[in-house]
């Protein structure tokens, strides 16, 4: 975790750029009643994520109705992770890695154990899409 807090979010790599810009959009747009899926289908699609958006919208959709505790997410000017930020990237790193009994013990931390293997399974193909993209979570 200390490497994600430890460095603002221009300094940390680009998938991990781009993967919390997303989310925080996503949130935005939710929270103001707008559309999530334009917000996010074309920062996507400009990555060479296509396939990689219905899963994040999965995943997002899974946090937002089921967490086990209220999510604090940064605005798009926040210049540092949150610490719920910082966990979704250990997990999209865990499911990115193949280490999956980690990145389901992150998914029953975030979200109630019922829910937890349906999150995993979304963070794992989103993980795929930036795999295949070559876009490092570093």
């Amino acid at each position: 975790m200390s490497d994600l807090l430890s460095r603002p979010i221009d300094q940390q790599g680009e998938g991990v750029r781009l993967f919390v810009g997303a989310v925080r959009r996503w949130v935005r747009a939710a929270v103001n009643g707008r559309c999530v899926c334009h917000v996010i289908g074309a920062a996507f699609k400009a990555a060479g994520l296509e396939k990689g958006a219905a899963p994040f919208h999965a995943a997002m959709q899974t946090l937002c109705n089921n967490a086990r505790q209220p999510l604090r997410f940064g605005t798009a000017d926040r210049a540092w992770l949150s610490a719920h930020e910082v966990r979704l990237v250990e997990a999209l790193r865990a499911a990115s890695e193949e280490r999956p009994t980690e990145l389901r013990r992150i998914a029953g931390e975030l979200v109630f154990p019922d829910l937890a293997p349906a999150l995993a399974v979304a963070l794992t193909s989103v993980a795929a899409e930036f795999r295949r993209a070559q876009l490092p979570l570093i």
